[in-house]
């Protein structure tokens, strides 16, 4: 399904360069906000991974976590690597499905992805 995002900000020489958002998620009521960026600097793929899937890392940027889980982690990189063209979009370093879980709070129930 296509979103209707709204732009708010575009700054291309800026770190965060561009910001959208939508103000009622799924008829929520809930707003929901994309940030874009580019950076530079050392390929540290893992390190992002872990910034995402590692539970205490997640606490320290996600109040809302309650759970993460790498349930069906895969192992052959490379062949992922094959797939998406070396080094077109970087370099896969953790790939599978996962799980995790979110708090509930006064506007959201809680949620699994």
């Amino acid at each position: 399904k296509n979103l209707k995002w709204e732009n708010i900000s575009v700054k291309k020489n800026s770190i965060v360069h561009h910001i959208d958002k939508i103000d009622n998620f799924q008829g929520l009521g809930c707003p929901i906000v994309r940030f874009r960026s580019s950076l530079k600097g050392p390929c540290a793929g893992h390190k992002f991974a872990s910034f995402i899937m590692d539970l205490e890392e997640r606490k320290k940027w996600d109040p809302q976590i309650k759970e993460v889980d790498e349930t069906y982690p895969i192992y052959d990189t490379e062949a992922a690597n094959l797939a998406m063209g070396v080094g077109k979009y970087g370099d896969c370093n953790k790939l599978g499905i996962g799980y995790c879980q979110t708090k509930s709070n006064i506007v959201v129930d809680g949620r699994e992805q």
